[in-house]
């Protein structure tokens, strides 16, 4: 699997973790498994861990999963923190997608903000950590 969705130990979020190349599969599935977990615990602040990215999902299969998401009635209140993957150069494809799902997001009233490290990113999440 290219994926792992859990609740963080210590922390208030659910990390979903995304891993070599994602399928189309593979991303509606982890976000399914991620919108159960927030669901069930009531959590709304989501780190979205892709330092283990190796290839970036096309634009029009992100767009598709936002549709999918914003199907979901997730509130416009969650959070989530995105970390680029480690090695990806600033221009790369992974890093213009995840850009993309960013504006994507923001646009549409979600919070959403991609970063360039895991600590960077958990300072905006959880600020009082």
């Amino acid at each position: 699997m290219a994926w792992r969705a859990f609740v963080h130990p210590t922390l208030p979020i659910i990390e979903t973790h995304y891993a070599d190349a994602m399928t189309p599969q593979d991303l509606h599935a982890a976000v399914a498994e991620t919108i159960r977990l927030a669901m069930e615990t009531g959590h709304r602040l989501f780190l979205g861990d892709c330092r283990a990215l190796r290839e970036a999902p096309s634009t029009s299969d992100i767009y598709t999963l936002f549709e999918a998401i914003e199907r979901t009635g997730l509130v416009r209140e969650a959070r989530e923190a995105m970390v680029l993957p480690d090695r990806v150069p600033p221009g790369s494809d992974i890093a213009e997608n995840l850009r993309f799902f960013e504006d994507l997001a923001v646009n549409r009233g979600f919070h959403v903000q991609v970063f360039a490290d895991r600590e960077a990113a958990l300072d905006w999440l959880v600020p009082a950590r």
